[in-house]
């Protein structure tokens, strides 16, 4: 039943986005042709780059709406009702919606690094190809060196789109004790949870060293507690004071 949760909540969100997804391309190509066969300073050029750009930014703004609306109805609106008459705990429910804003994060951002690799590889040429060509070891050998580095920046990349997730539920689940004033007192605890957040992290950097392994660390302790607190605390609120519309 989880997993059919899980499944259920990441093609709803999906369905919301799918169809900006293809204007964005669409754009991108434009942009990317653009750039290869137009001089710079053409009219055509920057009036298709800022498309570009709004498009991005539009796109990136629909997934942050769509994800708090996904989860204030799922959760808290009339189909709240539903949801929680289903054979699975309050954490399960609050575990999958989590589970499914963080693929669809990750999705939009394998997506935006496709919009960036193809207006590269259209703009891809011979003189570019010999002009890097004698860089690719030295390249690929700083990779290696920082590839252990990157692999926790990684993980701690993963945690801190948890964490933030997590946050925000939390900030909604109180905003949705107060029935009349739900958006507001929302946004007033995000400011307050952002507040004693930053304090958390402040904490657990503070011993840490100035080596990036170590502020690494201490992102990911500070990252882990902040996760743990805000998502028993979002399940404690939807067990003994749910308030559904």
């Amino acid at each position: 039943m989880f997993y059919n949760l899980y499944k259920y909540d990441l093609k709803e969100m999906l369905s919301s986005l799918w169809k900006l997804g293809l204007v964005v391309l669409g754009m991108t190509l434009i942009s990317g042709l653009t750039l290869r066969f137009i001089h710079e300073g053409n009219w055509f050029l920057t009036l298709s780059l800022m498309a570009e750009f709004l498009l991005v930014f539009a796109f990136w703004i629909l997934v942050l709406v769509t994800l708090v609306l996904h989860f204030n109805n799922h959760c808290f609106g009339k189909q709240g009702y539903l949801t929680f008459t289903l054979p699975v705990t309050s954490w399960q429910i609050l575990l999958a919606e989590m589970l499914a804003a963080f693929t669809v994060v990750i999705l939009c951002g394998l997506f935006f690094f496709l919009l960036i690799g193809l207006v590269f590889g259209l703009n891809l040429t011979g003189t570019i190809l010999t002009e890097v060509s004698p860089f690719y070891a030295e390249m690929m050998h700083t990779l290696a060196y920082w590839l252990p580095d990157l692999l926790h920046a990684l993980l701690s990349g993963v945690l801190g789109i948890l964490a933030s997730l997590a946050e925000v539920y939390l900030a909604m689940s109180i905003g949705q004790l107060f029935i009349n004033y739900r958006v507001a007192a929302s946004f007033v605890a995000f400011f307050v949870l952002d507040v004693l957040t930053s304090v958390v992290q402040l904490l657990c950097a503070f011993p840490a060293s100035s080596s990036l392994g170590a502020i690494l660390g201490s992102f990911d302790l500070s990252s882990l507690v902040i996760l743990l607190a805000c998502f028993f605390g979002s399940v404690y609120i939807m067990d003994r004071h749910l308030n559904l519309k």
